[in-house]
């Protein structure tokens, strides 16, 4: 077995400045997300968090950190706030490789897997603005991720009425 990354790109060219994503099956028979970049490929899972693990034995960092506030009693450690923007990173990552594959499904005039991959990157939007929501609150040096919001504000209003307009809700789109 070779572990040269260039069977998988052979075809799959990302010009400088591009992305390109595309849904595969894993060895396991489950959905895998792809998202090439210049440098080669980076593979996700659709659901969940992107690297498939779960944190402290929460599905996600941001589920870990708000039960913990909510149960009070002890300061969480820097380790959560940092996996809590790693975390945020992967699901922005996420967040683009299911709009490219919804873009590349509306330009095919497939309007299942464009609404499919549509609500998928709507999904992560909105965790990417929750996990914001509590680091803009956390008092350390976390205002570097804040830039991201512009980002996902603009791209939730262009996600859902995209979304909208493969629905047939054109009004709800313009709106």
């Amino acid at each position: 077995m070779t572990l040269d990354l260039d069977e998988l790109i052979v075809d799959w060219d990302c010009p400088p400045g591009e992305l390109r994503a595309r849904v595969v099956t894993g060895r396991d028979g489950d959905e895998l997300l792809q998202l090439r970049v210049d440098l080669g490929v980076m593979q996700m899972f659709p659901g969940g968090r992107p690297d498939g693990e779960r944190y402290r034995g929460l599905p996600t960092v941001r589920e870990f950190i708000t039960h913990e506030v909510r149960l009070g009693g002890h300061e969480l450690a820097a380790e959560d706030w940092q996996e809590l923007e790693r975390e945020l990173l992967q699901l922005n990552y996420r967040r683009m490789a299911f709009a490219t594959v919804a873009d590349d499904a509306l330009r095919a005039d497939d309007e299942e897997h464009a609404r499919r991959y549509l609500r998928c990157a709507l999904a992560d939007v909105h965790a990417c603005l929750a996990n914001l929501d509590l680091l803009k609150n956390q008092a350390t040096e976390r205002e570097s991720n804040l830039g991201l919001l512009p980002t996902l504000l603009f791209d939730r209003a262009r996600l859902q009425a995209q979304l909208r307009i493969v629905e047939g809700q054109f009004e709800t789109a313009i709106e």
